[in-house]
C-alpha cells in the first residue's frame, strides 16, 4: 500500500508515543523511533536512540545521519521513500530582491541624472 505523507513543520517524530507526528503502533517501532529535522540550507536529518532499529536504502544505521531524495527508509514493518518538494520563495527572499531592484534602479538613475548634469558642460 502505497501513500504520501506531507511533512508540514520541523522536527518530524515517528513512533509508537502518543506526542509522535506519526504513530505508528507496529511491532519493532520504539516510542521516539525517529525524528527528522531540516537542516537552514534545506538537508533533511535524522536521529534516533541506541535501541531504534532503523535502516537506510538497505543498511542499519544508528544515531543519526542524513537523507538524500530516493533514499529508503525503514522503520520496523513500514518503509518509504524521501522525495522533496521543491522549495518555495519565502516573503523574506521576495522582499529581498525587490529591495535590491529598487537599489540598482536608485543607482542607474544616479548615473543617468550624473551624465545629463556633465553633457550640459
Amino acid at each position: 500500500m502505497a501513500s504520501t505523507i506531507e511533512v508540514s513543520h520541523w522536527p518530524f517524530v515517528i513512533g509508537r508515543g502518543a506526542n509522535s507526528d506519526l504513530q505508528l503502533d507496529l511491532p519493532g517501532v520504539w516510542e521516539r523511533h525517529i525524528a527528522l529535522d531540516q537542516a537552514e540550507n534545506g538537508e533533511i536529518r535524522f536521529s534516533c536512540s541506541d535501541q531504534s532499529e532503523v535502516w537506510l536504502n538497505g543498511k542499519a544505521v544508528c544515531h543519526h545521519g542524513r537523507l538524500i531524495p530516493g533514499d529508503r527508509v525503514t522503520v520496523g514493518p513500514l518503509s518509504w521513500r524521501l522525495e522533496l518538494a521543491a522549495p518555495q520563495l519565502k516573503k523574506g527572499r521576495l522582499m529581498e530582491g525587490m529591495v535590491c531592484l529598487l537599489i540598482i534602479g536608485a543607482f542607474i538613475s544616479e548615473i543617468w541624472l550624473i551624465y545629463r548634469l556633465l553633457s550640459e558642460f
